[in-house]
């Protein structure tokens, strides 16, 4: 009975004991619980604003374009875009940019900055870019030909010229009216280069009797700037408006004869404002890197940010500022470009 009472006593001292380090383990546990969720939705939560993780370029590919049918030494070159993936900035983004990553690691963007620039993969579209990008290079291409009228059985419908084409140039020149005629007058074909519904159609209007030749070739034209719609270009889940001036210089090569690229790979950023200008975007660093990944060796750029970018580029990559899209079609030009948008 004595070991009974003193074992009972015993064991009844020591289930307070007991107890209490059941409850320590629990408190530690769920401690540890609410640290490890906190960690986990400061991975997730969004505190505002975005950051940039990396760069992407994406070659353009104009199938509107005849000229990108041809292969081999004479292929033509391409323009290629370049942007920065964003994500939403979270608490752990905001507490690694303040104290470790010192702000250096991860840019902090905020709503009215990311405008400005061509993120990915964000489920926007980059149509107002587009739009803006439109009416730049229409404006730098000028007046071109638009037909008005087509006379039934005349060698302008037998060609195959359909009312609202868009006759860009002649010959590889800038259409007018004079040209047309002369060379119809003199039998000499004119190869029309002709703007229709998003694509480009190249058209032989050929002379042929009876004489003399109708004027046009039987169709009638207005001088004025194109006014349809820009075609569809492969740009993917692209949004701000540093794809402009790529978007322009893309389209400019498309309309025209030839190759403004000169053959290369040429990557390009840059925002399109009033009269063409190339306004300043942000993340050049990753936006060259990305270029220069893509096989680009040409990176065109506004001039007054040209420092920012100038560090990031290997030897094999030539940055180029410039201050409008003229002058970034003049350095085209004149840097191996041949193109009919190369006009003194």
């Amino acid at each position: 009975m004595t070991t009974t009472c003193c074992a009972g006593g015993v064991e009844g001292a020591g289930d307070p004991i007991t107890r209490g380090v059941g409850r320590t383990t629990d408190v530690r546990g769920v401690l540890a619980g609410v640290l490890i969720a906190l960690l986990v939705a400061s991975l997730a939560l969004p505190v505002g604003g975005s950051v940039v993780t990396g760069g992407v370029a994406r070659r353009l590919v104009l199938p509107a374009d005849p000229d990108e049918a041809r292969t081999g030494p004479d292929a033509p070159g391409a323009f290629v875009i370049a942007a920065v993936q964003v994500r939403p900035q979270t608490l752990a983004h905001w507490v690694w940019a303040h104290t470790l990553g010192g702000g250096r690691l991860l840019a902090d963007l905020s709503g009215s900055q990311l405008e400005a620039m061509t993120a990915q993969p964000r489920e926007r579209s980059v149509d107002p870019t587009a739009i803006k990008a439109w009416a730049s290079a229409v404006a730098e291409i000028g007046p071109v030909l638009e037909v008005t009228g087509v006379q039934p059985k005349s060698i302008a419908q037998r060609a195959g010229l359909e009312i609202g084409d868009a006759v860009i140039t002649i010959n590889g020149l800038s259409p007018n009216f004079h040209t047309l005629d002369g060379n119809l007058a003199t039998n000499v074909t004119s190869r029309l280069r002709v703007y229709r519904d998003g694509h480009i159609v190249d058209i032989d209007l050929k002379p042929a009797p009876p004489w003399p030749q109708a004027t046009g070739g039987g169709a009638t034209f207005v001088r004025r700037l194109i006014t349809a719609p820009a075609p569809a270009l492969p740009v993917g889940k692209v949004t701000g408006g540093s794809a402009g001036l790529v978007l322009s210089l893309a389209y400019i090569d498309m309309l025209t004869t030839g190759d403004l690229t000169g053959h290369r790979l040429v990557a390009a950023t840059g925002a399109i404002g009033p009269g063409g200008s190339v306004d300043p975007v942000l993340g050049y660093d990753a936006k060259v890197t990305a270029a220069t990944r893509a096989g680009a060796t040409v990176f065109i750029m506004p001039r007054s940010d040209i420092a920012a970018a100038q560090p990031y580029a290997p030897p094999s990559v030539r940055v180029v500022g410039v201050s409008s899209l003229d002058e970034a079609v003049r350095w085209l030009c004149v840097n191996g470009g041949v193109s009919s948008a190369c006009r003194v």
